[in-house]
């Protein structure tokens, strides 16, 4: 069987260039800053065991990410840009590659597939987003990946050691976020595995099993242990205020959603939706591929995840990254099926496949560079330049897709899945904000508060409600006027530096006693021209 990429640095490239050309791209969102301002307060309070975020103890997520965040700013500092502290996370999605190829191969001994599934997996754009994005999703689930590769290995070799290694990632997954990676990665990887190549492994290496899962949970309590031993009290009393009340009341009562609610996730895989839909009919399947067991254990295992999910009540688009681990096995089947035929071998269904891809890759090859340049260049948010290059990118790949190869026209739409994600996301936040920028700049020529993440105030910064997003962009703790300490107005300081959205009406009815000597005023966030205040107060 052919073999597309016969250099293993050709699919290294295409992984690269995936998870790591758009990390520095978006603005941080409030789960990324939340992750980043506990990791500055570890290094700048020296507390790595009971987290802080803006000196409150967050106790609602376990710190292994923000460990190695703070980690890596011990390393870089603290000031540096958030594409720097996003590597971590891309690093994450590199590692999830590596060992879906490695599973692969163990599991099919077929080099061919294995590569075509981390070809997918790198070019799918929900699991190239959330690699981009330094949050626990993607941590808590490689980590349950891992441990669901170490127990394959040591079923297969029969060697303890990997069983050892697998619950060191199931330790990993549970101090990232919680068990929620055993529950929706590695439970259903040990049924979907059980159910295709039958129960024997399990009966024969259920005590492994048991030392991999007990370990694991020992290797995860160590951290709630320390803090227990630390500070009983502050330990107890937050459990059950952030953890018991806030986190299951999230997940119980927020985002409530239909049990239907992600029947659409193949369209978040992007160019592969049709192979992925393909893929899932079991007619269509097993007169195409002689890995029966195998892609049988990836369809149900993508069937088990996709229950899981349905069946908790708090639902997010991006809680499907699960889903985009394991498609990728029944991705790599079906891709590697059209890679090794011919054109006048194709059956009818084949060509029902292949005229979807064709149609998407026509589309996303004209959308690209002549949409952009037909809406953005008469309104000066697309340069002459960016239009050509995108040309220059995309006709050979429209040519190609047009030819109607099935080899090209697979390989073909990966790459301008990879490409599009990459033109499009420098389009949108380098071109399109860039010129918005530079306009309100000009217009209210006021500087973002971000300015003094880098350069933070000496003095003590105060708000009634300071927002994390504020918190990380001062570079510094924010003191809440709304806490019960400050209550009574004598607690406080004879002069404040105030930051606050709120008018000056507002702030002296608020601040009974005193008075506004100096007012500066700012953009509130980078992508956006909300004002927030800067003020200096007195007491009279």
């Amino acid at each position: 069987m052919r073999v597309i990429f016969e250099k293993k640095w050709l699919l290294a490239i295409v992984v690269i260039a995936a998870l790591f050309g758009n990390i520095w791209v978006s603005y941080p969102d409030i789960m990324e800053i939340r992750n980043f301002v506990a990791a500055r307060e570890m290094v700048m309070d020296g507390n790595w065991l009971i987290p802080t975020m803006n000196g409150a103890y967050r106790f609602e997520k376990p710190p292994l990410p923000t460990w190695i965040t703070a980690g890596l700013m011990k390393i870089v500092g603290i000031t540096a840009p958030e594409w720097v502290l996003r590597i971590p996370a891309a690093l994450m999605g590199v590692l999830f590659i590596f060992l879906l190829y490695k599973m692969i191969k163990l599991l099919t001994e077929k080099e061919d597939i294995a590569m075509m599934a981390c070809f997918t997996g790198a070019t799918t754009i929900m699991f190239t987003n959330l690699s981009n994005e330094n949050m626990w999703d993607i941590y808590t689930y490689v980590f349950a990946f891992t441990a669901a590769f170490f127990t394959l290995k040591g079923f297969k070799t029969s060697k303890t050691v990997y069983f050892l290694l697998s619950s060191v990632g199931i330790g990993a997954s549970i101090l990232s976020k919680g068990p929620v990676g055993l529950y929706i990665i590695y439970a259903p990887f040990l049924i979907a595995y059980s159910t295709a190549y039958g129960v024997k492994d399990l009966k024969k290496f259920w005590k492994e099993i048991l030392l991999t899962l007990g370990l694991g949970i020992f290797l995860a309590g160590l951290w709630p242990l320390g803090m227990y031993l630390k500070n009983e009290k502050i330990f107890i009393q937050g459990i059950f205020e952030s953890v018991v009340n806030k986190e299951v009341g999230t997940w119980t009562n927020r985002k409530q959603e239909s049990i239907f609610y992600y029947l659409d996730y193949p369209a978040y895989a992007g160019i592969w939706m049709m192979p992925l839909i393909f893929g899932f009919f079991k007619n269509w399947s097993r007169s195409r591929t002689k890995e029966n067991k195998f892609l049988n254990m990836a369809l149900i295992w993508n069937l088990l995840i996709f229950i899981c999910l349905s069946v908790v009540g708090m639902k997010k688009k991006r809680y499907t990254l699960p889903l985009f681990m394991a498609s990728p096995m029944i991705l790599g089947v079906v891709c590697t099926y059209y890679i090794n035929i011919t054109k006048e071998k194709l059956k009818k269904s084949d060509k029902i496949l292949l005229g979807f891809q064709r149609a998407l890759m026509v589309i996303l090859c004209v959308f690209v560079p002549v949409v952009f340049f037909a809406f953005g260049y008469p309104k000066g948010m697309v340069t002459i330049w960016y239009s050509i290059f995108c040309i220059l990118l995309f006709v050979p790949l429209l040519w190609l897709s047009l030819k109607g190869n099935p080899k090209m026209i697979i390989i073909g739409g990966g790459v301008i899945m990879l490409l599009g994600n990459l033109t499009s996301n420098w389009y949108i936040d380098r071109h399109l904000r860039g010129v918005f920028k530079k306009k309100r700049e000009i217009k209210y020529d006021y500087p973002r508060i971000s300015i003094f993440r880098k350069d933070p105030i000496k003095e003590e910064l105060y708000s009634f409600d300071p927002a994390m997003r504020e918190v990380w962009s001062m570079g510094k703790k924010i003191n809440d006027l709304s806490l019960e300490k400050y209550k009574n107005t004598f607690e406080l300081p004879n002069e404040m530096t105030l930051l606050t959205s709120e008018i000056k009406e507002n702030v002296v009815s608020k601040l009974p006693g005193y008075r506004i000597e100096k007012t500066k005023v700012f953009y509130r966030y980078e992508d956006s021209n909300t004002n927030i205040y800067m003020y200096k107060v007195t007491k009279n």
